[in-house]
């Protein structure tokens, strides 16, 4: 049953991700604060119930995906990195709590490595943003 929520939440996820960049009709609202939510989910059922670590897992990953590792219009394999990393990093107030230390670590190596594959691999915007969002969160697998 995990994976099959973790299937539909991934799908959902890809959606999202590629909904808020994408304009009309949709916003960033799509992916800044849907994402988030699916990933908070997630993260009650999986890591903690602890509502307060929650919230505060909840503001980092809004904050990890409304911001830019870049000062230029060139986009290179380390600012995608470096997104896949605060996303990653996002889960470490859940982790404190619940001494999730290995899941994390993987989920910390791996999540930031895919995203910057993928994102410099792939040149179909649709492609590339759905696939970044589908990551975010089949990555949370390993908890």
């Amino acid at each position: 049953m995990k994976w099959i929520i973790l299937l539909i939440f991934s799908l959902l996820s890809g959606f999202l991700y590629y909904a808020g960049g994408h304009g009309k009709p949709f916003n960033t609202k799509y992916r800044d604060w849907g994402i988030p939510l699916l990933s908070t989910i997630l993260s009650y059922l999986y890591i903690t119930t602890n509502l307060i670590v929650l919230g505060i897992s909840f503001l980092l990953t809004w904050g990890a995906l409304s911001t830019y590792w870049k000062k230029s219009a060139d986009v290179e394999f380390k600012h995608f990195y470096f997104h896949g990393l605060a996303l990653g990093f996002s889960l470490l107030p859940c982790i404190i709590v619940s001494h999730q230390w290995i899941p994390f670590s993987i989920r910390l190596i791996v999540l930031p490595l895919l995203i910057a594959f993928w994102s410099t691999k792939i040149d179909d915007v649709f492609f590339e943003d759905t696939g970044k969002g589908f990551l975010i969160m089949i990555s949370m697998g390993v908890f």
